[in-house]
């Protein structure tokens, strides 16, 4: 490109050059979709592109673009001092006022206090959403200032991060959107940091607990908060500890729990819930677990959509038949089936009345032997199939004996029933199972079965 003229050779030919032509902001907006090492290598191209970067809106910095990696996946140095010196440049050159975005995802950072400084300079500028993730970091502080941030409306933090609560009671007063992970937090910290956040309304925790006899409570309570998703993972051997989840959240829409550590539920107030995920890991713990995932499911009977994941159902098998809540509202259902749990299927069946949509999803990742494990069909036929349910998708099926039982309870019985789809990872059989449950009694009439 000629340095002197908005003109660039083609061949032989030179022609205009219509892109610098046009007006900074627009080249602006252009840029800001290029990682920010490649829209500041742009300088390079004429004097007209020397700082157009420098008025980016959003600041994104990845060391996997900037730096060497070893074999050994550890980073030099020499190689870390140039990317944080990259930052710096790019942080002391930028001449925009108000930044929208700042991420920051590298392996480690050498000097603790260049974070520091790099987030208080974001802050400084009015930033509005601010990501941190640090693969290989010991415990790093993060800046005072952030906590009482009125711009700040998106916090996610990937790292071993030193949370402090301001003593004001406040914390993240504009902040909506929240993610964090947390190693090894203690009870300060999670029985207060998420009810101090004045206007949330959405919040992702993933939580890894120490192998001790420490119980942590993961107190939320928050009347903006729509959308909640909780995972806690456990080191090393699952104790019996108290554990505690307690949820207040009178808005809240969406829940979704992850629990691979053994955790209690207290959950409260949930008036607006419309859709639940429960995974649960299952390691045969038998009705006490089951009596843990029967709690929370009371608490959540308002939901309009509920996926019971397959270690949920497995915990929910050494449940007391009568036990399992009736959801009165709910129009979706999905399940998945490994070994056990097979015999939950028409119990849920006859406790969701309104029910619409049922997905059933089979997981045969470790198999089971039919003559142990098995449809068991109920003595009466749930409402939903008689009079509510239109779609049935069936997934993972394998052709066995017991799935070919459920097809043909379920077709039998689903009078208004519109479509079954079945899906199946093993080609060579379709045709084959194709004929045969073709040839299955319908109690619709006008139902559709395809087979994919």
């Amino acid at each position: 490109m000629d340095r002197k003229s908005n003109r660039i050779r083609v061949g032989n030919q030179d022609k205009e050059d219509r892109i610098s032509s046009l007006p900074d902001s627009v080249l602006c907006h252009i840029l800001s979709f290029l990682p920010t090492k490649y829209a500041v290598a742009t300088s390079i191209l004429s004097s007209r592109w020397n700082l157009v970067w420098s008025s980016l809106p959003s600041l994104c910095f990845d060391d996997r673009l900037c730096l060497e990696y070893k074999r050994t996946n550890r980073l030099t140095n020499d190689a870390s001092t140039r990317f944080e010196n990259f930052v710096n440049r790019v942080l002391v050159v930028s001449q925009q006022l108000n930044i929208d975005k700042f991420s920051l995802n590298c392996f480690k950072i050498r000097y603790p206090a260049c974070l520091k400084l790099w987030v208080s300079a974001a802050i400084m500028r009015n930033v509005r959403e601010i990501e941190l993730n640090l693969k290989h970091q010991n415990r790093v502080e993060l800046p005072e200032s952030i906590y009482t941030c009125k711009t700040l409306e998106v916090l996610k933090l990937d790292s071993d991060f030193t949370i402090k609560i301001p003593p004001s009671g406040t914390c993240f007063p504009s902040l909506k959107i929240f993610r964090v992970v947390m190693y090894y937090p203690d009870n300060d910290l999670t029985e207060r940091l998420f009810s101090m956040c004045p206007v949330l309304e959405d919040l992702s925790i993933e939580g890894f607990l120490d192998d001790d006899d420490l119980a942590i409570n993961f107190n939320i309570s928050s009347s903006t908060l729509k959308r909640l998703e909780v995972t806690l993972t456990k080191d090393g051997t699952r104790s019996y500890n108290e554990h505690k989840v307690i949820i207040r959240a009178p808005n809240l829409e969406q829940l979704y729990i992850g629990d691979f550590v053994f955790v209690s539920y207290m959950v409260h107030e949930l008036h607006s819930l419309s859709k639940a995920f429960i995974d649960v890991f299952y390691m045969g713990e038998g009705e006490i677990l089951a009596d843990r995932v029967l709690q929370l499911l009371k608490d959540i009977t308002k939901a309009q959509f509920l996926s019971l994941l397959t270690g949920t159902i497995s915990a929910l098998d050494h449940a007391y038949e009568n036990s399992f809540p009736v959801f009165p509202n709910l129009t979706c259902l999905k399940v998945e089936v490994r070994r056990f749990g097979w015999r939950m299927l028409p119990i849920i069946l006859n406790s969701s009345p309104n029910l619409e949509t049922f997905v059933f999803e089979k997981d045969g990742s470790f198999g089971f032997v039919e003559e142990e494990f098995g449809w068991i069909e109920s003595q009466s036929v749930p409402h939903c199939l008689l009079l509510r349910v239109k779609k049935i998708e069936i997934r993972g099926f394998e052709g066995r004996k017991d799935e070919l039982r459920v097809i043909k309870y379920l077709l039998k019985n689903s009078e208004v029933l519109d479509r079954i789809i079945i899906r199946s990872y093993r080609k060579p059989l379709k045709r084959k199972l194709c004929q045969k449950l073709l040839m299955f009694e319908r109690g619709s009439k006008t139902c559709q079965v395809e087979f994919v």
